[in-house]
Parts: structure tokens; C-alpha cells; sequence
């Protein structure tokens, strides 16, 4: 049971080193002037649909990220869809507006110590963002033992 223990510590320590360092060796703040603030189309990469448009804003060296649009759905259905399964002061609160991604922090390569919103689970996890290029911002949730990575396009 002890050796079961260690490994899994010397595992989590080993998935946070990659998280944290070896797996954004090419990430960026800010590539050709652009930065992360503004408005991102999430995209389902197995259908290449788009899922609902995301907004970005900086208030007080914080960003933060907010539902904006939820897409192939009506207005109605949009403005009725609620989080049925968030953990926290969030649960019941209308998806439209709902802030998702709160207090990541700049830093040289990426976007860290903040926290994102999983909505299908409910839960919160640590993340962290960067851009690949000016129009690509991966979002990366730290979830136990895996990572789970989305990719977000610019809106023009």
C-alpha cells in the first residue's frame, strides 16, 4: 500500500512538471501584438462545429472568460439552459454570462494559477492558457492524473 502511495505522489508530481513546463515550449502571451483578451469560438474538434463563443477581459491584472454565445441552439433555449451541475454559487445561474475561466495571471510563456469551470461535470480545476498562434489559444484543465486540452479560434 505504501509503494502504491508513493507512486501515485511521484506521478501527480511528474504530470504537474509536464503541465507546468515541458508541455508549452512553444506557448505565447501575446503573438504579433495580440493578446488574449477579446472574443473565441469554441469549437467540438470532432465535428468542427462550433459550441458556443467565448469573451476574454482583463480587470486588475486578472483575466477572465465568460459565456458570450451558445451556438445551434435558439435564444430561448439558450436563456433557459442553466448549470445543473456546478458546485458552487454558480449552480442554477444562467450559462449565458456565466463566468467560467477566473484569476489566471500573466506570465512569460502562459496564463496560470486561475481556474476554470468544467460545466459537464460541475467541477473546478486548475488551467492554463496560451496562444499557438495570434488566432489559436489552447486552454489546458489540470484534471487529476490527465490533462484535458481545448483549442479556441479568435473570432474575427
Amino acid at each position: 500500500m505504501k509503494t502504491l502511495t508513493i507512486f501515485f505522489r511521484l506521478a501527480s508530481m511528474l504530470m504537474l512538471i509536464h503541465f507546468l513546463f515541458l508541455s508549452t515550449l512553444s506557448a505565447q502571451t501575446e503573438v504579433n501584438g495580440k493578446g488574449i483578451v477579446g472574443q473565441w469560438r469554441v469549437v467540438d474538434l470532432k465535428t468542427d462545429e462550433d459550441k458556443k463563443v467565448m469573451e476574454i477581459w482583463e480587470k486588475e491584472g486578472e483575466y477572465f472568460a465568460r459565456i458570450i454565445e451558445l451556438v445551434g441552439v435558439t435564444s430561448e433555449e439558450a436563456n433557459a439552459s442553466v448549470c445543473k451541475k456546478c458546485s458552487d454559487k454558480r449552480k442554477g445561474q444562467k450559462l449565458l454570462g456565466m463566468e467560467i475561466i477566473s484569476n489566471m495571471k500573466k506570465g512569460e510563456e502562459k496564463y496560470t494559477e486561475g481556474e476554470i469551470m468544467d460545466l459537464i461535470k460541475g467541477k473546478i480545476y486548475k488551467c492554463a492558457l496560451w496562444l499557438e498562434n495570434e488566432d489559436r489559444l489552447k486552454v489546458r484543465t489540470l484534471v487529476p492524473i490527465i490533462f484535458k486540452d481545448e483549442v479556441w479560434f479568435r473570432k474575427s
